[in-house]
């Protein structure tokens, strides 16, 4: 299985299918193949869309379609596997190659804060 660095948390929202459309600047071939979900160590920032507590450290995701509590950098599992998804289509638009995503899921556990075990079960081959 092939796998894709990501950083969180779009790690995390391609996970719950919220962003279903990954930009790249190379396209792939790998149409209607799954690829795992590598949260990368760097986190990303806050989405755009998404709103943070007065101090701006908390993402809350109810913005972003979720309905977890206020998460941070440190609440998201990162360098580790967290899940896979399928590309569905590949599209240039706008300078970017637009991978689409479907049949997206997490590895276990469910729940993201909890990334002890992320990465157990997971064999990465080329």
């Amino acid at each position: 299985m092939l796998a894709l660095s990501i950083r969180q948390p779009y790690a995390e929202l391609i996970l719950r299918g919220v962003k279903t459309i990954e930009n790249r600047s190379q396209p792939t071939r790998k149409i209607g193949q799954r690829f795992a979900i590598y949260a990368s160590k760097t986190w990303a920032g806050f989405p755009e869309h998404a709103t943070q507590d007065p101090d701006g450290k908390d993402w809350i995701p109810a913005s972003a379609g979720m309905t977890d509590g206020a998460l941070g950098e440190g609440d998201l599992p990162t360098g580790v596997l967290v899940g896979s998804a399928v590309i569905c289509d590949c599209i240039y638009k706008d300078g970017w190659w637009q991978w689409h995503l479907v049949e997206s899921a997490h590895d276990t556990p469910s729940n993201p804060r909890d990334s002890a075990s992320v990465a157990s079960g997971w064999v990465v081959t080329n």
